[in-house]
């Protein structure tokens, strides 16, 4: 019987941006078979973040489109419902699952990459927390409708709770934010500014595509900030304040999952709660 090759395609056009991206592809790992999953970044804007892969011919399936199935799936994973393909990676439980998966996806990255990986190890060591804010996407696609998660001036307000809590530690963070204000805001505040941060364009690798507005080796930028997220021994983050649900950046909790980093986050009431639930990455399978 002739084996068929499951692949994800991240193309030009696409609307989702890497985390989200990245939910689909972990899924896909998980139910297909063992040697016949693959993911293609290099007909896309990602083409210069990962190795060039093969398409056999007349072999494939390609599996980009299937959103619902695979964040069901991981709904019901996290549930106890379903398990873990028995042919794919000789595990069926979720930790093994995510260390062979992070591995999968790290023996992919391009040169470039791996490149900016070491030149931040340099810059900012091994031994760091981090501070994710996702401003929204208003700061880098100039969109008609514009995704405002929260504005700057809240986000110092709350960067400065976390530095209370954290004391002396508060040395020890890393930003990652993608507001280029946030940034400028925070090196202008006397007591914060000594919060270190990025210095690299800011870019979102599916909508300043759609736009035009930034080339391949600008998303070797972000790629590489996501991957450097993953060296953090811990991750605070901040949820939307501006609606009802206590929303978190996928950004910074896919980080957290699958490479197990605790992570925190201070919720509309200025309250610090510690970790989330795993449906909050897949659970709106309907949207």
């Amino acid at each position: 019987m002739k084996r068929t090759n499951y692949y994800n395609l991240y193309q030009y056009g696409n609307p989702r941006g890497f985390c989200d991206y990245l939910r689909t592809v972990y899924s896909n790992f998980c139910r297909f078979p063992l040697y016949s999953y693959e993911v293609i970044f290099d007909k896309g804007p990602l083409k210069k973040c990962f190795k060039d892969i093969p398409v056999y011919a007349n072999t494939v399936k390609f599996c980009d489109e299937d959103i619902i199935r695979p964040y069901k799936f991981l709904n019901d994973f996290q549930g106890g419902v379903s398990e873990i393909n028995n042919d794919t990676q000789n595990t069926n439980t979720e930790g093994q699952a995510k260390q062979y998966f992070t591995k999968f996806i790290e023996d992919r990255l391009s040169k470039d990459v791996n490149e900016l990986l070491y030149k931040y190890t340099n810059e900012f060591g091994n031994d760091f927390m981090a501070i994710h804010i996702r401003c929204g996407d208003h700061n880098i696609c100039n969109l008609k409708n514009p995704d405002i998660r929260i504005k700057e001036n809240d986000a110092i307000k709350k960067i400065k709770i976390i530095k209370s809590l954290l004391g002396s530690d508060f040395n020890k963070c890393l930003l990652f934010t993608d507001s280029e204000k946030l940034r400028l805001l925070v090196k202008e505040d006397n007591d914060i500014c000594n919060l270190k941060t990025f210095s690299h364009n800011i870019i979102h690798v599916a909508y300043n595509f759609l736009l035009n507005t930034r080339t391949e080796n600008d998303a070797i930028l972000t790629i590489a900030e996501w991957f450097f997220m993953s060296k953090a021994y811990r991750i605070y983050s901040v949820s939307t304040p501006y609606d009802n649900q206590n929303r978190l950046s996928s950004f910074s909790m896919m980080t957290s999952y699958l490479y197990g980093i605790p992570f925190y986050y201070l919720n509309d009431r200025d309250v610090l709660i510690e970790g989330f639930n795993p449906s909050k990455l897949w659970g709106n399978i309907e949207s």
